[in-house]
């Protein structure tokens, strides 16, 4: 098993970065979320355990077909999905022990121009690894959705770009690679019990390689969206020279794009008069048909103040709106940052924003924002958003022999951490640190991210404190 760093994209939103070397953030449900994003990633088919899947999933979790795994996502994790290889005898092997599991519902997709390339299963030190998979096997942990998705403090994965806040556990599923030099479907024999979803384009007899159906309606109204678009955007690893592809819909608000070039995109959806949304990510092989039901919101703003803990309006600060939410309780990503700026009497402005409901984050020199979780209504006038002043928090770390430290440390409140400030750094060359704007309150400094005990100490408004420790070797 290894860890591997992921790119955390949207799943919890988009965030200010951090100075080089810092990592500080808010808490959120326990975790910092500007620390690293780690995703656990296994190779073979050593047998696994039970993590509070379906009744049934263990038994094809641990087929001998299994070429590895990975489990995920950052920042929750609870998501496995399993890897297999081989022949149309060893895939129906498995859809049958997939049929067994005993789920509200199990979900078979059928992909076109199988096999696919996993980058889960190359090894770095054999850059000729076999990386081909035929089909995968992806189960949750409920517990781990419903604390992701739907707890009182996940309002973060309304930015989730693959969707699920406030919806029901996603059910175990099977990805199947056929065609090409893949699997041939008609070899199998689909059991009874699932749902499948065929995601070939030519399937629907639709010619000219992949496409999209897409229908769009008004979110208030429900009535169909005459011209509204979809676009694809290139987000894969070639982003330059790579057109964008557009389509319309028709009177019905109906969409059908053929011929989609091979390639990962961004999907965006966007109507005159409505705010633009991100739909999610798809990859697109030469046959490969995506639908989407688009739900599109009319545009309002959200206006307000800052003030400091003395009520002094605040000039110059950011405020920016996060987890935003539509009138239908479903998160809604937009396709760039809403941001305003301060004006001298610390007044605000916002506009785009799909009616419904938003976080506002704010961040401004030498002073952290209170309300992190406080939700407002979208459209919203007299918002009243709070900030402290901050203090600075440094030191140095020693070895036990009185060396500088080399490794990491970590400041973070002692109890309760949802919604507080937290960070981590690691430390310079001399074994000195330098946290700033930290907000006023007490702190346990440890390092290498090791857990409590560590050092307690306290950080006023205005003030620099400084505590040296030794580093835990």
């Amino acid at each position: 098993m290894r860890l591997t760093n992921f790119p955390m994209l949207l799943t919890l939103g988009r965030y200010l970065s951090p100075p080089p070397g810092v990592l500080a953030g808010l808490l959120v449900m326990l975790l910092t979320a500007q620390a690293p994003a780690l995703i656990m990633v296994g190779r073979g088919n050593d047998p696994v355990s039970d993590h509070n899947w379906p009744a049934g999933s263990l038994d094809l979790a641990n087929l001998k077909s299994r070429v590895g795994w990975w489990e995920g996502p950052p920042f929750g994790g609870g998501q496995w999905c399993f890897l297999y290889r081989g022949d149309a005898k060893a895939a129906q092997a498995a859809l049958d022990l997939f049929a067994k599991i005993r789920a509200p519902r199990l979900d078979v997709f059928v992909h076109g121009d199988g096999p696919v390339e996993n980058g889960f299963l190359k090894d770095e030190k054999d850059p000729k690894s076999d990386t081909h998979v035929d089909w995968s096997f992806t189960v949750w942990n409920p517990e781990s959705w419903n604390h992701l998705h739907n707890g009182a403090n996940s309002r973060f994965s309304a930015e989730d770009p693959n969707g699920g806040y406030h919806q029901g556990v996603e059910p175990p599923r099977i990805d199947l690679y056929v065609g090409g030099k893949g699997i041939d479907l008609a070899s199998i024999k689909m059991p009874a019990g699932v749902t499948v979803t065929d995601e070939r384009a030519s399937a629907a007899g639709i010619d000219g390689g992949s496409a999209i159906i897409a229908d769009f309606y008004d979110m208030s109204t429900s009535k169909p969206i005459d011209g509204a678009q979809i676009r694809l955007e290139n987000s894969g690893p070639k982003k330059e020279g790579a057109a964008a592809v557009t389509g319309k819909a028709d009177a019905k608000g109906h969409l059908l794009l053929k011929g989609v070039p091979a390639g990962s995109y961004q999907v965006l959806a966007s109507a005159e008069g409505y705010v633009a949304r991100v739909l999610g990510y798809a990859e697109f092989r030469g046959d490969t048909l995506k639908r989407f039901t688009v739900e599109l919101a009319a545009p309002g703003e959200i206006e307000g103040t800052v003030t400091d803990t003395r009520g002094k309006r605040i000039a110059g600060v950011n405020v920016r709106a996060d987890a935003v939410v539509a009138s239908n309780g479903r998160g809604y990503l937009l396709p760039e940052s809403k941001l305003a700026v301060t004006d001298d009497n610390g007044h605000f402005v916002i506009s785009g924003l799909p009616h419904g409901s938003v976080q506002l984050f704010t961040y401004g020199k030498s002073y952290a924002p209170l309300d992190v979780l406080a939700v407002h209504a979208v459209p919203g006038r007299d918002v009243a958003l709070h900030m402290t002043a901050t203090g600075t928090l440094k030191g140095k770390v020693y070895t036990k022999a009185a060396e500088p430290f080399k490794g990491s440390v970590m400041a973070n409140p002692p109890k309760d951490p949802i919604g507080k400030w937290g960070g981590g750094m690691n430390v310079k060359p001399d074994g000195s640190y330098l946290f700033e704007n930290v907000p006023p309150g007490d702190y346990v400094l440890t390092t290498d991210g090791r857990p409590m005990p560590g050092i307690l100490v306290t950080v006023k408004a205005g003030e620099t404190t400084e505590k040296d420790l030794v580093g835990r070797e």
